[in-house]
């Protein structure tokens, strides 16, 4: 039962079709599932997993709702270039209905509570390739092993790109319930990155050697969202000519934000903080993003020695 619902809600809203070569059900919640495909109309594959492992929670299923204890996924394939073509168009017909950027956001909330909801207490994938298609050229992957346990998360991933290879190690820890979040990225890049799309966010080229991201709140209702963390790196590389002629170099940076965002501003209050090497700085904002667009901010920075 649980599988055809899976197979019915990929065909009914993105028309995909999954397939599998079998699957065998052993006792009450344990399903066996070899060669599994999943495909667009066309018959270009978005993912196939050569064998899962599934635990099923036994009364979620009787609402309706599927819940896992466990999944153990080896030796597959997912091409992210596809993928993202599809939620690209999903995306824009959902934009369309999206009055103001609260309602985007609760959105994007939406999907990662989902997300988490349906992630199993108990996960482990390995042997995974990846394929992307960027304007730099192909980039491939592959998932050596990830694993989620008791709220703790570890990944090892390769990449290749234009020649680049790219070793990444991810640690931390993940609250599915309160989406409290800790996790520490590792590489062995000492230069800049490659992806062509990352240049074009950040306007400039960079590249760092570690960063961590932690959300340590999150509170939402129908009037806004507040949101409390972290962002920091280490061994920051920066380079675009509008802002210096040379590569700048950061040994350490991040911020502390505490913000609010409501369906006309977005409030970056005074807990905020601010730091660059051995510099640190309250920072606070108010961004009034409605016609007429306003935006005050305040920059403090402590007393510093005169050499």
């Amino acid at each position: 039962y649980a599988i055809h619902k899976v197979q019915a809600r990929l065909k009914d809203k993105y028309n995909l079709e999954l397939g599998f070569k079998d699957y065998e059900l052993r006792g009450w919640t344990n399903v066996v599932i070899s060669q599994m495909n999943c495909r667009t109309a066309s018959h270009d594959t978005l993912a196939y997993i050569g064998n899962i492992d599934l635990n099923i929670k036994l009364l979620p299923i009787l609402t309706g709702k599927l819940r896992l204890n466990s999944m153990i996924v080896r030796d597959g394939l997912f091409d992210l270039s596809k993928i993202r073509d599809l939620r690209r168009k999903k995306v824009k017909n959902d934009e369309d209905i999206d009055s103001n950027r609260l309602d985007k956001a609760k959105k994007y909330l939406g999907y990662l509570k989902d997300a988490a909801n349906i992630l199993p207490d108990h996960f482990l994938a390995k042997n995974l390739h990846l394929r992307y298609s960027d304007s730099a050229g192909p980039v491939n992957g592959f998932v050596d092993s990830l694993s989620f346990s008791d709220h703790r998360m570890a990944m090892k991933l390769n990449i290749t790109i234009a020649g680049q290879v790219q070793n990444w190690m991810v640690n931390g820890t993940f609250d599915k319930s309160s989406l409290e979040t800790h996790i520490k990225v590792r590489s062995n890049i000492t230069g800049f990155y490659e992806l062509a799309f990352l240049k074009r966010i950040a306007k400039a080229q960079f590249g760092f050697r570690s960063f961590s991201i932690d959300i340590d709140k999150e509170e939402d209702n129908q009037d806004q969202i507040y949101a409390k963390g972290s962002f920091k790196a280490d061994k920051v590389l920066v380079y675009n000519p509008g802002l210096s002629t040379d590569t700048i170099s950061i040994d350490s940076g991040g911020v502390d934000f505490s913000m609010t965002l409501t369906d006309s501003k977005l409030i970056l209050d005074s807990l905020s903080r601010l730091h660059l090497n051995g510099l640190n700085a309250m920072i606070s904002s108010d961004f009034t993003y409605k016609y007429p667009a306003t935006i005050h901010s305040r920059l403090e920075l402590a007393p510093v020695a005169a050499q």
